[in-house]
């Protein structure tokens, strides 16, 4: 039977199974392109997989009050990507790759670790 909805968590769950080998189904592989925001604030998530440059279609991406520590290069795949809030995580430096996020519009970093910002932005 075909999924309809997908939480963020489930979301999240299955780009850990595509990083660890898993290849999504047809419907799989839709949801992930169409899929327009992903909301895993203050949840108790550490990192994100690499898979997270699959979801091609992501406007939105809310990390803050995670544990998250450091970004994927992969996230500079998400050209479609015009909010990623970052803020009250433990990450202490971006990728060079949100240089290549050229849609993007807002980028939360309040009560960050952060001291400098990539070059490429």
């Amino acid at each position: 039977m075909k999924k309809t909805e997908w939480t963020s968590m489930e979301v999240y769950k299955l780009l850990w199974k595509i990083d660890e080998g898993y290849t999504p189904d047809a419907d799989e592989a839709a949801m992930l392109a169409a899929r327009e925001a992903l909301d895993l604030s203050h949840t108790p998530i550490t990192a994100l997989p690499e898979a997270i440059g699959q979801l091609t279609g992501l406007q939105m991406l809310d990390l803050s009050g995670t544990q998250i520590t450091a970004l994927p290069e992969s996230l500079g795949q998400l050209t479609s990507l015009k909010e990623l809030d970052l803020s009250r995580t433990q990450i202490t430096a971006l990728p060079e790759s949100l240089g290549q996020l050229a849609s993007l519009q807002e980028l939360g970093l309040s009560d960050t670790p952060i001291t400098a910002l990539p070059e490429s932005l």
